[in-house]
Order: C-alpha cells, then structure tokens, then sequence
C-alpha cells in the first residue's frame, strides 16, 4: 500500500510538468529570428566588407504569402533592410531561410551589437521578432582600454 501511494505522488507531481511540454500555442502567422550565423560570436577578423547572415524561421502554422522586411542594425552604421518577396515565393509553415544583408564595414570597431527584427505585416507573436547579438573580434579583450564598442 506504501508502494502504491508513493507511487501515485510522483504521478501527481510529474503531471503538470508533462502538460506543460505537450502545450504548445501554435499562431497562423509568426515569424522568428531563431539564430546568428555571420559573423561568429568571437574570434573575427572583421573587414570593410562583412555580410551579415541570419537564420529566420516561420513558426506559424500557414505559409507565409506577403511581402516582409528583415532589418539590420549594427552600431552607428545605417539600418540594412532586406525585402522577402513572399507573394512571389511563399514561406511555407515550420520552414527556415537564411538572409544575407548588404556589405558592411566592421572593421572599425572590436565589439559590435547586431540587432535583427523581422517585420511582418499581421504577425500575431511579436515577442520572436527581434533580437540583438555581440560580436567580437580576435583581438577584442574586455579589459583592454583601446577597446572600441560600437
């Protein structure tokens, strides 16, 4: 009978973490910045001519069928803005894209803040649309007082 209590206790206890994994909010439009992948996190050598590269994701349950902008904004520099023609080409549910925006000088600084943000017209979850990254080059050290920080 211990046995049998003891066991219905953890079952108790384990269950709302069980429900919880299985509860999913699934929207019909929603897309993401789900990661960096140019340049890396460290150990760049930045140039006058890096192409920053992103990994964008549609989490929504329905293809992606209107035109969207990814925006890039590094630092100081001006905003880069790439333009998904959707209509053209849909996005279909559950898939990636990778996108390569417009050649930029980091070689001014050693750290940079990258930050992304998909704007899709009717996205119905706003809080995976952006988000910043640091980057740094190889010769970036944080106690270093010639560090630049853009």
């Amino acid at each position: 009978m211990k046995k049998l209590v003891i066991s219905l206790f953890f079952i108790l206890l384990a269950f709302p973490f069980f429900a919880q994994q299985d509860k999913k909010v699934l929207y019909k439009q929603d897309l993401a910045v789900t990661a960096l992948l140019h340049p890396a996190a460290k150990d760049n050598v930045f140039t006058t001519h890096d192409t920053v590269r992103v990994l964008i994701k549609n989490m929504g349950s329905q293809a992606i069928m209107r035109n969207f902008k990814v925006i890039m904004e590094a630092g100081d520099e001006l905003p880069c803005t790439v333009l998904v023609k959707a209509e053209d080409h849909p996005f279909p549910a559950d898939s990636t894209q990778v996108i390569a925006f417009c050649t930029v000088d980091l070689s001014t600084a050693t750290k940079w803040t990258i930050r992304i943000t998909c704007d899709l017209p009717g996205d119905e979850d706003l809080t995976n649309n952006t988000r910043t990254f640091t980057v740094c080059s190889r010769s970036f050290r944080q106690d270093s007082r010639k560090v630049v920080d853009r």
